[in-house]
């Protein structure tokens, strides 16, 4: 009975553990609405606020607001299936006029400023003159998870620092087109590891499409034999082998599209003796998921 009862105990601390993970997470990244939803002001809780002496409706409804389409907003707090949320307050960058003369600017200047007055309104409090100078004393709004869920998505970044691993489908080593002792002929191998990449990934569409320059330094286990070692070694083995490398790759959600070269330098006198020394390869991927992200930061304020 004991065993059960901490068993018990250790899975339900595991469970609490997740989900202030997954809380954490979440308050910790930009979202943005992907339909209207309408909302409710509420304290830091999630519980609606009260209005004494059964307050007429219309003083209610200011309390209340629709979020619109790509309104972007962040995490206060998740209490239950309560998902407690307060607007980001737009850049003095944003606020301010353009200053353009023309029709067009004329039109855009009308829809800034009724953006920013809507802004305003969500991020203020009503009554409030000032914006609060610190982001906890915003307005606060309640959704539920399921409306969450269904009608929010995170807010990629333009730029983000990605970091993780690469496996090529193919990896090519070219013939050199001499003859005789010096002929080296084209080498392919296929499901190769190349190791960890970093880079610079550039989104486009919210992460729809993204662009990502790699580059990295890894230890890698290379075929060798004596036709590419000279004789040098008896027959196939591995040798293991630095391997620096770059790439670009191009991603539609999760099908990539890359290629990648670099150079393997062999450990030891084996390396001397190598057809490949000092010669880069080509390596190509088409399919899902050949690069594997194991973290990507914003690069954005």
């Amino acid at each position: 009975m004991k065993k059960i009862t901490l068993f018990t105990f250790a899975i339900a601390l595991s469970l609490a553990t997740l989900a202030q993970t997954t809380t954490k997470d979440m308050t910790s990244k930009l979202w943005r609405f992907t339909m209207p939803v309408a909302l409710k002001e509420c304290d830091e809780f999630g519980n609606l606020l009260q209005f004494p002496n059964k307050i007429d409706k219309a003083k209610m409804e200011e309390h209340n607001d629709t979020a619109a389409r790509n309104y972007e907003f962040r995490i206060s707090n998740v209490v239950g299936d309560k998902v407690i949320i307060y607007f980001v307050r737009w850049s003095e960058g944003v606020n301010q006029k353009s200053g353009g003369t023309s029709e067009k600017d004329i039109q855009l200047e009308k829809i800034r400023a009724a953006n920013v007055a809507l802004n305003e309104n969500l991020v203020k409090k009503p009554g409030e003159t000032s914006f609060p100078t610190d982001p906890s004393k915003y307005r606060k709004f309640v959704m539920t998870r399921d409306e969450f869920d269904k009608n929010c998505e995170e807010k990629v970044p333009k730029n983000q620092l990605s970091i993780g691993a690469v496996t090529l489908p193919i990896k090519v080593r070219f013939a050199n087109g001499l003859e005789g002792n010096d002929k080296v002929y084209s080498s392919f191998e296929g499901n190769v590891s190349v190791g960890l990449s970093a880079g610079l990934k550039r989104n486009y569409r919210n992460g729809k499409y993204s662009t990502i320059a790699l580059g990295g330094i890894a230890l890698s286990s290379i075929p060798v034999d004596s036709t590419t070692t000279k004789n040098f070694v008896a027959g196939k083995t591995n040798a293991s082998a630095v391997t620096i490398h770059a790439g670009f790759l191009f991603s539609i959600d999760n099908f990539q599209i890359g290629i990648f070269t670099g150079i393997d330098y062999l450990s030891g006198e084996i390396n001397s003796k190598w057809d490949y020394r000092n010669k880069p390869w080509v390596g190509v991927g088409i399919g899902f998921s050949f690069f594997n992200a194991k973290k990507t930061t914003d690069t954005q304020p």
